[in-house]
C-alpha cells in the first residue's frame, strides 16, 4: 500500500504532466501508482483527469483533508 507521500508524490506529477499537455505539450510519460510507465498526449488527457481524480481522492482520505480547490480545477477539464 502506497504511503500518504508517494501518493501526494505521483499527484504532483500527474498535474504537471496535466499542465504541459495543457500549454501545448506533446507527450507527457508519468510512473502510475502501480509502476506502469503512462503516456498521455492531448488526446487521452481524460484518463490523466480520472487518474489524478482518483489520486487526489486518495490523498484525502489518506491525510483526511480534503482539497477544495479539487472540485473547482475538475470543473473547468474539459470531458
Amino acid at each position: 500500500m502506497a504511503t500518504c507521500a508517494e501518493l501526494q508524490t505521483w499527484l504532483g506529477e500527474a498535474e504537471s504532466a496535466y499542465h504541459a499537455l495543457q500549454l501545448g505539450g506533446q507527450v507527457q510519460q508519468i510512473r502510475s501508482d502501480s509502476g506502469k510507465m503512462l503516456t498521455y498526449t492531448s488526446a487521452n488527457m481524460d484518463g490523466l483527469v480520472r487518474y489524478i481524480g482518483s489520486l487526489r481522492a486518495r490523498v484525502a482520505a489518506c491525510t483526511g483533508v480534503q482539497d477544495a480547490n479539487t472540485r473547482s480545477l475538475l470543473r473547468f477539464v474539459p470531458r
